[in-house]
């Protein structure tokens, strides 16, 4: 630092900054032709450099004052995180397809994968990116539901059919008797010889001559 001299002005070839004479303006400002030292101020788009003079960011950044250095410009629902260095998601979106996006209703997000998958429920689980039925459940009424007893799966019409036993066939979803049988004491029978069916009864009796 430099005295002013007894004029009360700086000497040759100093400049006066904040009230003091100095040799040289310090960073940030320049001499002017009255020798003293102006802030540099940096249009738009552009910032103070180490070199003393304006520079522009590349293209797709911009100029952050807190880290003195370009930093890229976060798109949206992203945030710029000074840890990292880098743009991130904000809370409650994810990276899908290079893109900070929400999870649809009733799917959550795999940061494995990077994608939004199903989010299962009773009896199910997770295969190919979809939702299935357990080992011994199917799927009924659109939820995956096991079988009563004495009934089999079919997966045509997506319903429990009953297991039809001898001399039985199933029709419309039941078990009736095949022809020339009957049901009788719970099964499907032929009457004896010389006897016809009672449907009221639900017995064989003697046929009348």
């Amino acid at each position: 630092m430099v005295s002013f001299n007894p004029c009360g002005f700086c000497p040759g070839q100093t400049y006066t900054y904040q009230g003091q004479c100095i040799k040289v303006c310090p960073h940030g400002t320049r001499p002017i032709s009255n020798y003293t030292c102006e802030p540099i101020v940096c249009p738009d788009g552009s910032y103070l450099h180490s070199d003393n003079t304006c520079h522009s960011c590349p293209a797709g950044t911009a100029y952050s004052p807190v880290q003195g250095i370009c930093v890229t410009i976060c798109q949206s629902y992203e945030r710029y995180d000074l840890v990292q260095m880098r743009c991130i998601c904000i809370s409650e979106y994810y990276l899908i397809n290079s893109r900070c996006q929400q999870c649809p209703a009733n799917t959550q997000y795999n940061s494995s994968s990077q994608s939004c998958q199903p989010i299962c429920q009773a009896n199910e689980f997770l295969s190919n990116g979809r939702c299935v039925c357990m080992n011994g459940y199917y799927l009924i009424g659109g939820r995956c539901q096991q079988c009563p007893t004495n009934t089999l799966y079919n997966a045509t019409t997506f319903t429990c059919q009953p297991i039809c036993q001898a001399n039985e066939l199933l029709s419309n979803g039941q078990c009736i008797c095949l022809s020339g049988y009957y049901r009788i004491a719970g099964r499907c029978q032929q009457c004896p010889a010389n006897t016809i069916y009672n449907s009221t009864l639900g017995i064989c009796h003697n046929q009348c001559f």
